[in-house]
């Protein structure tokens, strides 16, 4: 894999690693994986957040209801947080 430019896994930041890392080297810095983990973190914590409204059928900005056939789903996990409809067949 010469030639390659393996770069930080952070997905702000994508700064070139230092040529002689270690293999399994995925951040550039301290700060890239302290801010990576925080980013991970809030984003799990949403998800349950979601599953959890979804569950108990509480209808927020995240659970809605389709327009058209009127099924709630969850936005963001598997539909686009801008999405108004659950499936393409609802779209007509």
């Amino acid at each position: 894999m010469a030639g390659r430019v393996r770069r930080c896994a952070y997905i702000f930041c994508a700064e070139p690693l230092p040529v002689a890392s270690r293999g399994d080297k995925r951040f550039g810095t301290p700060t890239c994986k302290q801010v990576d983990r925080w980013r991970r973190r809030r984003h799990q914590a949403e998800a349950v957040a979601i599953g959890l409204w979804y569950a108990l059928g509480v209808e927020t900005e995240h659970v809605v209801r389709c327009p058209a056939c009127g099924k709630r789903f969850a936005l963001g996990h598997g539909h686009r947080r801008d999405t108004r409809f659950c499936e393409p067949a609802c779209r007509w």
